[in-house]
């Protein structure tokens, strides 16, 4: 049950129709041939994304670069070399989706990512 105050609006939400959506914090590792990339949907908390992290790797990740959000959209890999791509992506556009990510090497750690 809810109760709403006379000439209160509505919730932010409401106004767009409908509540952004929520992703599972769910680590995924994406790899090329230099660089292991742990990843999750959705903006996750840094300190719980870094805990699943640490748990999945199986111990501190000595030497990572830092938890970034971002925005990905995945994409079939057309070479066959992969399954599917993780591509940057512009916020909100089609296809797209919220990503927090931590990177293994610093040096792909840059302020532009």
């Amino acid at each position: 049950m809810t109760t709403e105050q006379p000439g209160a609006s509505p919730a932010f939400s409401d106004q767009l129709g409908a509540a952004p959506k929520r992703y599972a914090l769910d680590v995924q590792c994406l790899y090329t041939d230099d660089t292991k990339t742990l990843m999750s949907k959705g903006h996750q908390d840094p300190a719980e994304f870094m805990k699943a992290c640490e748990e999945w790797y199986g111990g501190p990740l000595k030497g990572w670069g830092k938890v970034r959000h971002g925005w990905g959209r995945t994409v079939p890999d057309r070479t066959g070399e992969y399954t599917f791509l993780m591509l940057p992506a512009k916020p909100h556009s089609r296809g797209a989706y919220p990503t927090t990510t931590v990177i293994d090497n610093p040096a792909y750690d840059n302020e532009d990512a």
